[in-house]
């Protein structure tokens, strides 16, 4: 059998009875007697901007590495995070890449949900729409502004929080389905982000 749930691999490391387990790095981290030579270990990324700021996150880190240097195998989901536990020093034959996917049928919105999007928001069609991304310095928000700010666009962005208000731009905090639609209203979506240790985060992917 194999388990992919975190809550049942949690139960299931009590046993050790099993043949294969597949979580992620916390459910790994916690369990204190795992079999290694039987988990694997799904990685999407490692939060370097904590570890800078905080002691536990770098003890963590530092841990998590040593710990997985031991296990079956370790998938990541970009080359990035690949090379990164590569020169961590965890064995290439360890290492393998399985790159995210979406199902664009959940992309396809209906002419009149996309109205009805941007009537809830009071968003024009007179100008271009564009999204300059999520609503944070470190994702490079000023930068895109800086950029376009000249020209006769709406500009749009995104997230939980606004943390660039000076900027003359529509903000919103959307549900996952309301992102989606708010990609397909746009003309131009724009995505950069200046955590160059890190990837995008899941909306701006």
């Amino acid at each position: 059998s194999t388990l992919s749930s975190s809550s049942a691999a949690s139960d299931v490391y009590k046993r050790q009875d099993y043949d294969l387990v597949i979580s992620d790095p916390f459910t790994f981290f916690f369990n204190l007697k795992p079999n290694y030579s039987k988990q694997i270990v799904i990685l999407h990324h490692i939060d370097i901007i904590a570890m800078k700021k905080n002691i536990y996150h770098r003890l963590f880190n530092r841990l998590l590495i040593k710990k997985l240097k031991k296990v079956r195998k370790v998938v990541t989901v970009s080359k990035f995070w690949y090379d990164y536990l590569l020169n961590k020093g965890i064995q290439p034959n360890k290492l393998h890449t399985i790159y995210n996917s979406y199902d664009i049928i959940k992309y396809k919105f209906s002419e009149n949900e996309k109205n009805t999007f941007r009537k809830k928001y009071n968003i024009s069609e007179d100008k271009l729409l564009v999204y300059i991304g999520t609503a944070d310095p470190v994702k490079g928000v000023y930068d895109v502004y800086n950029a376009l700010k000249d020209y006769d666009y709406t500009f749009v962005m995104t997230g939980n929080k606004n943390n660039a208000k000076d900027i003359d731009s529509l903000f919103l905090n959307l549900s996952n389905t309301e992102f989606r639609i708010l990609l397909n209203v746009c003309d131009v979506v724009i995505c950069l982000s200046l955590i160059h240790i890190s990837e995008p985060t899941r909306q701006e992917a």
